[in-house]
Order: structure tokens, then sequence, then C-alpha cells
């Protein structure tokens, strides 16, 4: 029998400049439509877009403070 060697992978999601909505997911446990939502309020800080087809790219700078507060900006 021949033992499989599995490489693992670990990824610190913060170290990264910014986050797309599907990160910010699992880093803040809120929903798809939560992130959508804080973004347009502006309690969490986005890269500006120039259409609605571009990925939504939110500052990490934005979560770690909006994470230090608590949830509230």
């Amino acid at each position: 029998m021949k033992k499989e060697n599995k490489m693992q992978v670990n990824i610190n999601l913060l170290d990264k400049p910014c986050l797309t909505i599907n990160e910010a997911v699992m880093v803040l446990n809120l929903s798809n439509q939560s992130i959508r939502r804080r973004v347009a309020e502006g309690r969490l800080k986005a890269v500006a877009r120039h259409s609605d087809r571009e990925k939504i790219l939110i500052f990490t700078k934005s979560i770690i403070n909006y994470i230090e507060k608590g949830g509230v900006v």
C-alpha cells in the first residue's frame, strides 16, 4: 500500500490588500447581502468600480477596523 502525502496550505486572508465579497463572507461570517449592504452604507470601504460588472473589492484595513470596533464603524 502506498501512502499519499497531502499538502496543506494555510492562507491568511487579512494579509491581502483587498478581499472579494466571498472572502469577506468567510472572514466576517456574514451573508453576501449583508456585506454588500455594509459597503453601500459606507461601513466597509471598497475599491471604486467603473461598472457593475467589476468585482467588489473591499479594503482589508476596512474589515480589520470593522472587526476591532465590534461591527460598528
